[in-house]
């Protein structure tokens, strides 16, 4: 058995996988960098003021969102190799002001399948997860 070459070739191949997952494409996910979507679902009920937000990650400015009762927003990316994907949103409504993580790669498994679901409701912030039902994960301060 030849090792030398073995192991050069396997290097070779890494590299390639690593670079190919550096190099920026227009919708390039992968295996390794798989899709993955965020959806906000208002329910807050109408008459209530409407719900506002601010989301953002590290490279991408996804800007101020207004929804009324019932409408949703929702964007989709590829997640970075080595969990270092994330996006943070502030909500408003009325006078409240709340602010987390809606999406990261080290909870996205997490998720059902690749989407991470949060409906927003006059009490809080309730995530779908994987396994379940919703789960209230915030208050409204």
């Amino acid at each position: 058995m030849n090792h030398p070459k073995i192991l050069k070739n396997l290097v070779r191949y890494v590299l390639i996988i690593i670079a190919s997952n550096i190099v920026p494409k227009a919708e390039s996910c992968t295996v390794i960098n798989p899709e993955y979507t965020v959806e906000i679902l208002n329910y807050i009920p109408n008459g209530s003021g409407f719900l506002s937000f601010h989301c953002a990650s590290g490279d991408s400015e996804l800007g101020n969102h207004t929804l009324d009762y019932g409408q949703n927003y929702e964007w989709s990316f590829c997640n970075k190799p080595f969990g270092r994907t994330l996006f943070f949103c502030r909500f408003y409504w009325l006078a409240k002001q709340q602010a987390f993580e809606v999406y990261n790669a080290n909870w996205c498994k997490d998720c059902t399948g690749e989407l991470c679901f949060w409906l927003v409701k006059v009490d809080g912030f309730y995530f779908k997860g994987y396994i379940g039902d919703l789960i209230k994960k915030y208050n409204w301060p």
